[in-house]
């Protein structure tokens, strides 16, 4: 292979693979253990993934592997020629500093901007000097810099919708994440909606309007329809509500100033989880000014229906938020790439039920969520329904109970995300196990070293786990007293 795709490390390369069915956490598994580094999905049925050059991808089932080239790298949206503002997205396991490095080699202004996501640099100069950064393997991807982000702006990214059993985020290389509600090529959609426990400091009234507003923005545009129903967990069903730090979904929220809100994408997500929307409770929620409900909400709900990031700055679904009225052309062009276009223009207001009740909360300890069959979607997902209560048993001598099967339910508080990013030498990770009957360990390991969990199971620590300069996978093990596991893998970028 030329020596233009040669990374830092000069035995790895990035790499593209897809498979011949979704990536599940077995695979993923497999692939750690034969020194294949996971870092993000790409649609469909695909890993990007970071690996020594000489890897036999046949024998690990692959249907096909190759390298990302420049082209497929390089927006669209950028200019031909020139000079240009850009965001470099560098793959999840290279150091800020590397990149830096190479951009300025490249003869590229590079600006520091504090909110920017962890693997991405703002840089400005020639288009050519861009398109030759493009090729190098350590980038993943060249978009336009806003702006309001080369001005240096305060903005909020977002990291993109959440697919797969693995807590895997969306890569950037891709607009759309699977074939929307409506299943292959542009067709019509109709789903249920539940809106539970929104900020209280917000007039009920007003925040639910916002919502709508936001869902009759897609509506209009194409054949989208939503009614409200107080149940939830159903299947064909957007969920959205707010919590505060860990609430129920392996996502724990990081507080006032870090992550606003996340999305699941639609199928092949697993039900009921897919199309499902969180938003931090704990950051400052206004109507009409920052942080704007409609705004995020709007741009979630692109996820939500299957949408990526948008390239074009002026986009809702620009990879940050900023505060909007409406659609912009781009978006409604992606969203018709997954649904038939709307006659008219009149949105579909979304119905509401005869007898709503009182809001729901976000349940405080749900049952464990299960791997998607045809997946690509992290927690896997509660149970559509709870089961209703069991009638009296009739008189007679009780059967004998069958082996313990249940998977202790194991959650990461700390980091908020799958996905994170320090400069620090070491990370502590916290969560919570949780069995059906009692756990016997929580564990934590490394391709370098493991060791075992402090405190007790439901509000454990793990650490200092010792972190390698790069990119470094970490895997917390919780195992009950019958032996059943539950792993949750995170991916830490030092820099």
């Amino acid at each position: 292979m030329a020596e233009r795709w040669r990374a830092a490390w000069q035995d790895r390369l990035h790499w593209l693979v897809q498979f011949e069915a979704e990536p599940d956490e077995d695979l993923i598994e497999r692939l750690g253990w034969l020194d294949v580094r996971v870092l993000q999905y790409v649609p469909d049925q695909a890993l990007l993934v970071s690996a020594p050059a000489e890897t036999d991808w046949t024998a690990l089932g692959a249907v096909y592997a190759g390298l990302l080239t420049a082209e497929e790298k390089w927006s669209p949206a950028l200019p031909p020629e020139g000079e240009a503002a850009a965001v470099v997205e560098l793959h999840l396991d290279v150091a800020r500093s590397d990149g830096a490095a190479l951009a300025q080699a490249a003869g590229l202004e590079t600006r520091e901007h504090p909110d920017l996501l962890p693997n991405a640099l703002l840089v400005r100069g020639a288009v050519e000097a861009l398109r030759a950064l493009a090729e190098r393997d350590e980038v993943a991807y060249v978009y336009p810099a806003g702006d309001a982000v080369w001005k240096g702006e305060a903005v909020t990214p977002c990291a993109n919708g959440v697919m797969g059993p693995a807590a895997l985020t969306g890569a950037n290389l891709a607009t759309t994440f699977g074939d929307g509600w409506d299943g292959p090529g542009p067709g019509s959609a109709s789903l249920a909606l539940y809106i539970g426990t929104l900020p209280a400091w917000l007039d009920r009234s007003a925040a639910l309007g916002e919502i709508r507003r936001a869902l009759d923005a897609w509506a209009a545009v194409a054949q989208l329809s939503f009614s409200e129903t107080s149940v939830r967990r159903l299947r064909r069903q957007i969920e959205i509500w707010a919590a505060a730090g860990e609430h129920a979904d392996g996502f724990a929220f990081d507080g006032r100033g870090g992550v606003l809100a996340h999305t699941f994408y639609p199928p092949p997500n697993a039900e009921t989880i897919a199309g499902d929307m969180h938003l931090d409770l704990d950051e400052p929620w206004k109507i009409g000014a920052d942080i704007d409900l409609f705004s995020v909400v709007l741009h979630e709900l692109g996820h939500a229906l299957g949408l990526g990031h948008n390239d074009d700055p002026g986009s809702v679904m620009y990879p940050y938020y900023r505060r909007f009225t409406g659609l912009a052309a781009p978006d409604v062009a992606e969203i018709r790439k997954l649904y038939a276009a709307r006659a008219s223009t009149t949105p579909t207001t979304p119905t509401t039920p005869t007898n709503p009740g009182t809001p729901q909360t976000p349940p405080s300890t749900p049952t464990t969520p299960t791997a998607p069959t045809t997946p690509t979607n992290p927690p896997s997902n509660p149970p559509s329904n709870p089961p209703s209560s069991p009638s009296d048993p009739k008189p007679g001598s009780p059967s004998a109970p069958g082996p313990d099967s249940v998977a202790p339910v194991l959650m990461i508080t700390f980091p908020a995300s799958s996905l994170y990013g320090t400069s620090a030498s070491g990370i502590t990770v916290r969560g919570s196990a949780t069995d059906n009957a009692a756990i016997r360990e929580v564990t934590w390991s490394t391709r370098q070293t493991s060791g075992a969990a402090q405190g007790p199971a439901s509000s454990f620590s793990a650490g200092p786990i010792p972190l390698a300069v790069g990119f470094n996978s970490i895997t917390i093990t919780a195992v009950d007293t019958a032996g059943n596991t539950t792993r949750r893998t995170l991916s830490v970028t030092r820099w």
